[in-house]
């Protein structure tokens, strides 16, 4: 699959830092800890945000290290992999004290860099048909041996990567 290009990862850093301070923009810390729901779209998104921010290019974050590229990255792989100690008041803060600055940035550097391409350029959604065996998580084996190729296997919508 070829590479997702500088321009389209800076937009879904852009995007995925814009939809959680739109997201926060009248809650309090105590209302967002009481919306479990809030909370998932925040870490989502933030986990998004950095998985974009790992793959821009070297050479676009070296003309850019005003940017926190790698803050961005840092708290992705904390969502990610260290999802049982995550502390939400540091999530939160986050969210509302450094991610306006973070899209701001990015935004202009789309602007800067790409000012031909589209804002909002998205590559074309495909479908997928995912093939799974039942509802078990695989103990042992190629997960392929136990996958079951049935007609009824579910069709969902992802974005080209």
């Amino acid at each position: 699959m070829p590479k997702r290009p500088d321009h389209l990862r800076l937009v879904d850093l852009a995007d995925a830092a814009e939809g959680i301070v739109s997201r926060l923009a009248d809650t309090t810390f105590e209302q967002f800890v009481a919306n479990q729901d809030l909370q998932e779209i925040v870490l989502w998104r933030l986990v998004k945000l950095g998985e974009a921010a790992a793959h821009v290019s070297h050479e676009l974050r070296t003309r850019h290290p005003s940017v926190e590229w790698r803050h961005a990255v840092a708290i992705r792989n904390r969502l990610a992999h260290g999802y049982f100690d995550v502390d939400i008041e540091i999530v939160y803060t986050i969210a509302v004290e450094r991610l306006p600055k973070l899209a701001t940035e990015v935004r202009a550097i789309l602007e800067l860099e790409f000012p031909d391409a589209p804002a909002g350029a998205r590559r074309p959604l495909r479908a997928v048909r995912l093939q799974y065996a039942g509802c078990r998580w695989p103990t042992a084996g190629p997960v392929n041996d136990r996958a079951k190729q049935t007609s009824s296997s579910p069709t969902v919508v992802v974005r080209s990567l």
